[in-house]
């Protein structure tokens, strides 16, 4: 998985002929106990070529969300913004992530 931290963005250059992006968001919550939890508020935002494709709200309380995006373009970026608390606990892991590349 990739694990990032809030506030972070990260850009790739996609593949000639890239057509669909799938992963799963969810909220890193390793060494973060039941209490904690209310610290973690991001959002997930996701950009092709500049244009917003994606923006999720996730806390402590989110459950792993599947993502499934069209990505024909040149550059994929992923962005995590620091919700209303802060980034004090606003830590991401994207899982699974498989990129679509039309033969």
């Amino acid at each position: 998985g990739l694990h990032l931290h809030a506030p972070v963005t990260v850009e790739y250059a996609l593949p000639s002929g890239a057509r669909r992006l799938w992963f799963s968001a969810e909220a890193d919550l390793r060494g973060i106990d039941t209490a904690q939890r209310r610290w973690t508020d991001m959002h997930l935002i996701v950009r092709v070529d500049g244009r917003e494709v994606l923006r999720r709200h996730i806390t402590g309380d989110s459950q792993p969300q599947p993502i499934n995006l069209e990505v024909t373009g040149r550059t994929l970026t992923i962005e995590v913004d620091p919700g209303r608390n802060g980034p004090v606990l606003d830590r991401l892991l994207l899982r699974q992530g498989v990129v679509y590349i039309e033969p």
